[in-house]
């Protein structure tokens, strides 16, 4: 895993603006399955105030070399994964 991390950058954004990292809480974990390892790291934030209306936020993945998770292989590149939520009534 620490393998993987050093070949990719994790970015998250609130409505396209970028999270500052002193601001990031990161959790490592992994499963039981002495027949089947998998080691995962989570990045988040807690956003508090939220306003009414739509926000979007997104996890974004900068791949900086070819690497493996174990199952699937990734070559450089960016990885988007947008997450919209809206608070009240549309």
């Amino acid at each position: 895993m620490e393998q993987n991390y050093k070949a990719m950058e994790t970015h998250l954004l609130v409505d396209s603006i970028q999270i500052d990292r002193a601001y990031y809480a990161t959790r490592d974990y992994g499963s039981d399955d002495p027949t089947n390892p998998a080691f995962c790291r989570s990045h988040y934030v807690l956003i508090d105030s939220w306003p009414d209306g739509p926000t979007c936020l997104e996890v974004r993945l900068a791949i900086l070399e070819p690497l493996s998770d174990g199952w699937d292989d990734y070559d450089p590149g960016i990885i988007s994964i947008p997450y919209c939520v809206q608070i009240g009534t549309p």
